[in-house]
């Protein structure tokens, strides 16, 4: 079953659809078994000024990979000291 467009569900599995790396169990964050770049969203051009300028907090841009052939599969901005967003859960 495919539910995203780098992801499917095989064998209760989240599995990579174009090289068919297995993540993990539907149950768990995929994310967590991806592999992860951090950087400041600052750096990606969202916005031009610093961040202590607009915010109280730390904000970052996450980017998840593939770790089998290293397809983009996810990016994500939040809060630094959060853990990676759980967005695709299957029950």
């Amino acid at each position: 079953m495919r539910f995203d467009e780098y992801l499917q569900l095989e064998d209760e599995n989240i599995v990579c659809r174009k090289c068919g790396h297995v993540y993990c169990s539907k149950e768990e964050n995929y994310k967590l078994y991806a592999r992860e770049m951090v950087r400041n969203f600052t750096d990606v051009g969202l916005v031009n000024r610093p961040q202590h300028e607009l915010m109280d907090r730390q904000v970052i841009f996450r980017q998840f990979f593939c770790p089998g052939c290293f397809t983009n599969i996810e990016n994500e901005t939040i809060l630094a000291d959060e853990g990676p967003i759980h967005d695709k859960q299957l029950t």
